[in-house]
């Protein structure tokens, strides 16, 4: 076995870190009466302090609480008189209890402190059960586990059946204070609450509280709530309190007897927390801490400085592009962190050729290569993929098509594979040059290169199909130049590739044994229709979902990730979105949409339907599902759709910054775009789970999921390391990610790592968790390319390098602008094999290349002699193309 990590037994889980909590101040303002959210014109304002339904726990009969309860909270800086108001409880239709049940309250509720509602006791409760202190009040009603409503009144309120679904000024009652809801964890529609405000989380069991997430009242109780499971140990500041518990602004700790939390509560504060380190969820079966980051330029808010990440298992190494200065970073990487151990400019490498840009990076540690991809500074020429060994050392160069964005190798390493996107970079006036898209293959094995494009494919038939083509001057353009790969996925076996057509919202299909593209399929869309896609389209400050009859979400998708589930074949996408934009042509347009409830959103960008074929012409299409998506590969059907989770998540976590941008923290600035963004996806095995991992370019972070069962996708955890402090600070803008197995580090732990585009900065997280106790099994084994023995390239044009190969077990692969995806292929007796894949944009070219091989330096112990070699040679002609026969030339047809 090569690797030496390989040989490492996984040891144990890193402790869980407790991640920082959100701190959302509520504006100071004045009310008639204390503790109500009204204006002194008695107009309902939820930004008003007032006193709040602050947790909920129902235990039913068997839980894991000794009683269940309500607990209120008041924010206020005065007392509120609670005598006279009212509890109404409902639970949902599939519980005991029939219509809303009332509690009258007394006493008082102190500012800053709080008021326990102590419901029946749970008569079979688990044994160790968490002990629920007295209550200011006791209710002798026991709370169903399933879909629960608790609504405040501040004064005797008979609700009707008009008080059901979103609670709204249609069927706000007088009286109305608040109300927390929670759907039962099953998320069955049986189990939805009776009513709620703005949506609800599908969490509630047994086990598990709805509890606001640091005194946060938008009127959502999805954003604004964080779920307490008391199975677990539960934090003393986060259990239920009783009057006598006071954690007022400045005010002294008071006593709460039989709590079950170990750490001292923490004041609420009206600055709200700006930088974490350590994901959010902190019970989760995965968590994620940061090791580390490093800067690998000047932070640019147009991006284009760290773009890409690929990481080698068998050096312990990652390689970053930064194509905005040209250089290719060599990168430490251990369980301590990351560092940089030097750089190589790739600039003035390829003699004849003029360097444009640097997108993309690979690795194949079976044969011991790296494979850059470079643009040309023209942006009609045909791109290069240099191949370079573990040392820099430059092996050969080979031709692609035009503007290749991203790179990636077969897992067995004999072939290279490139995304050539092919923009009209300015646009269809006189003199521009529309180059057509490909997808080019280098074949190792047998010395040949191809680039395959889509001019066997008829643009009007795939638009009846629903594949988006573009109109240049009122006609439909080609298939050939409209159509630009983005992002390549490679099966399992090596005989396909999955290349996503993003700006077409469609994903090719591609035989890399008769080296043809075979399909080109529209992925569908997203109905806005649906509760579930509910979006956020206003600039108002806030998080508000919303339903919209008569537009839909277009997939659009940027990364894709390939891996296997019981045989099967899916993929993963990163639904981004993306206009074309060049020159003076644009395909986007400013609507104003209406939603289902009457609240209108205006300047939404979506397609002008006079730029772009689609479907049905009654729709408004909007960029992007703002959602990640499993497909199934063979047919490319829809098996799960993450809806509107990203939104959610980051509005629960981080309210003040909700669909901020990436080089501003502007609450709500995407709201109207194409929200958080999702821009990469990678896929890794984590003991015998699968999971995916989705960076969100516009907000930051990376999210986690459970895809384990591709059609039961579940949500883990999300991490953002950016500080908000700032309008670019820390990590911004996730663009490449690199999942990297347990199999692979020294320490035996799995591990993330992220290349951020705007900051420059390349972070290294540490996966811990329950989910990590279990042993990952490691991946199947590939035969290197035959070797001369000789150590050098031969001097006839076969590419058959004799780098000291070895028999790797594992297979990273870099990506481009697109971002870089760890693909781990599970299903298999081995237990899959990890694929690293990044993808960006990607350009052109026609017919079939012999590459001209070049000699090598031998490779030696030393990491940075090849490097070194560079330099010099490079001093001696006076930096001048130092690749003489890497230039890559193209077969005479």
């Amino acid at each position: 076995m090569k690797n030496p990590w390989m040989k490492r037994l996984l040891s144990g889980t890193l402790a869980a870190a407790m991640a920082s909590t959100v701190l959302v101040g509520i504006p100071s303002q004045a009310a008639e009466e204390a503790g109500i959210p009204y204006d002194e014109q008695g107009n309902y304002n939820v930004q008003i302090p007032h006193v709040m339904v602050n947790q909920v726990y129902g235990g039913s009969d068997d839980g894991y609480a000794s009683h269940s309860f309500i607990e209120l909270y008041n924010p206020c800086d005065t007392a509120v008189d609670l005598n006279g108001w009212e509890l109404q409880y409902q639970s949902s239709p599939d519980g005991e209890e029939d219509g809303w049940q009332e509690l009258t309250l007394t006493g008082t509720i102190p500012a800053g402190g709080y008021y326990l509602v102590r419901c029946g006791v749970t008569t079979d409760a688990e044994s160790g059960a968490y002990q629920v202190p007295e209550g200011d009040q006791e209710w002798d009603v026991v709370l169903h586990n399933k879909g629960v409503s608790v609504a405040l009144f501040s004064e005797d309120v008979t609700l009707t059946d008009d008080f059901s679904g979103p609670i709204n000024e249609g069927n706000r009652p007088e009286g109305y204070v608040d109300l927390l809801a929670v759907q039962g964890n099953d998320g069955e529609d049986g189990q939805m609450p009776v009513a709620y405000e703005g949506s609800v989380q599908a969490e509630q069991s047994k086990k598990k509280a709805v509890r606001r997430d640091n005194f946060t009242d938008t009127d959502d109780n999805s954003a604004d709530v964080e779920i307490i499971n008391y199975e677990n140990p539960v934090d003393d500041a986060k259990g239920p309190h009783n009057s006598s518990y006071n954690t007022a602004p400045g005010g002294d700790e008071g006593n709460q007897g039989g709590q079950g939390g170990q750490d001292d509560p923490l004041p609420p504060t009206t600055d709200p927390e700006t930088f974490y380190d350590s994901s959010f969820e902190t019970d989760a079966a995965l968590l994620l801490d940061r090791l580390g980051s490093v800067n690998t330029g000047q932070a640019n808010a147009d991006g284009g400085v760290a773009e890409i990440v690929a990481y080698n298992s068998d050096t312990g190494e990652a390689y970053v592009v930064n194509g905005q200065d040209g250089l290719l970073y060599r990168l430490e990487v251990s369980d301590q962190g990351i560092s940089i151990l030097g750089s190589m400019d790739v600039k003035g490498l390829v003699e004849g050729f003029t360097y444009g840009d640097m997108t993309s990076v690979a690795v194949d540690t079976v044969n011991d290569h790296i494979a850059v991809a470079l643009q040309s500074e023209d942006y009609a020429a045909d791109g290069r993929v240099l191949l370079l060994d573990y040392n820099f050392d430059p092996i050969a160069c080979y031709e692609t098509g035009v503007q290749p964005d991203m790179v990636t190798f077969t897992h067995n390493g004999r072939k290279i594979l490139t995304a050539d996107e092919g923009e009209p970079r300015d646009g269809y006036g006189e003199g521009a040059v529309d180059p057509a898209g490909s997808v080019t293959m280098i074949d190792l094995e047998n010395d040949t290169v191809k680039t395959m494009g889509f001019e066997d494919f008829d643009a009007a038939s795939l638009a009846a199909e629903g594949v988006l083509i573009g109109k240049v001057n009122g006609q439909m353009n080609t298939a050939a130049a409209d159509l630009e790969p983005e992002y390549i996925a490679v099966s399992a076996d090596d005989e396909t590739a999955y290349v996503t057509l993003q700006e077409a919202n469609a994903v090719a299909t591609v035989d890399l044994v008769s080296g043809k593209v075979v399909s080109v399929k529209s992925l569908g869309f997203q109905d806005l229709s649906q509760a579930i896609n509910a979006i956020d389209l206003l600039e108002d400050g806030t998080y508000e979902a919303k339903t919209y009859e008569d537009a839909v979400g277009v997939y659009m998708p940027d990364g894709i990730s390939a891996y296997e589930a019981n045989g099967v074949t899916y993929l993963v996408t990163a639904n981004e979105g993306d206009a074309r934009e060049w020159g003076e042509y644009s395909n986007e347009a400013k609507e104003d949409l209406t939603a289902t409830d009457g609240t209108k959103a205006e300047k939404v960008r979506v397609l002008d339907k006079e730029m772009v074929t689609v479907p049905d012409e009654s729709l408004e299409y909007l960029y992007g599902s703002r959602s990640f998506t499993v497909f199934r590969a063979d047919t490319m059907e829809k098996v799960y759709d993450s809806a509107n989770d990203f939104e959610e998540k980051t509005a629960q976590y981080l309210p003040a910054w909700f669909n901020c941008s990436n080089d501003n923290v502007d609450i709500d600035d995407r709201s109207r775009k194409k929200g958080p963004e999702p821009e990469s996806v990678s896929v890794g095995q984590i003991g015998n789970r699968t999971y995916a991992f989705i960076a969100l370019e516009r907000v930051g972070g990376i999210m986690v999921y459970d895809i384990t069962d591709p059609a039961n996708a579940s949500y883990v955890n999300y991490i953002n390391t950016r500080d908000f402090s700032a309008d670019i600070a820390e990590d911004v803008a996730p663009e490449g990610l690199a999942f990297i197995s347990a199999n692979d580090t020294k320490s035996g732990r799995p591990m993330l790592l992220a290349a951020f585009e705007v900051s420059g900065t390349v972070a290294a997280y540490n996966i811990s968790g329950s989910a990590t106790d279990v042993a990952t099994p490691e991946g199947p084994s590939y035969e290197p390319l035959p070797d001369d023995g000789q150590g050098t390239e031969p001097t006839d044009p076969s590419l058959t390098p004799g780098q000291n190969p070895g028999a790797g077990t594992n297979n990273p692969t870099g990506g481009s602008a697109g971002g870089a995806n760890g693909n781990q292929q599970p299903g298999q007796a081995s237990g899959g094999q990890q694929q690293t894949s990044g993808g960006a944009t990607a350009g052109t070219g026609a017919g079939t290349a012999n590459p001209t091989a070049s000699t090598v330096s031998p490779k030696t112990s030393d990491p940075f002699g090849g490097m070194l070699f560079l330099m010099l040679v490079m001093a001696l002609t006076g930096g001048a193309g130092l690749l003489s026969v890497l230039g890559g030339r193209k077969e005479e047809q």
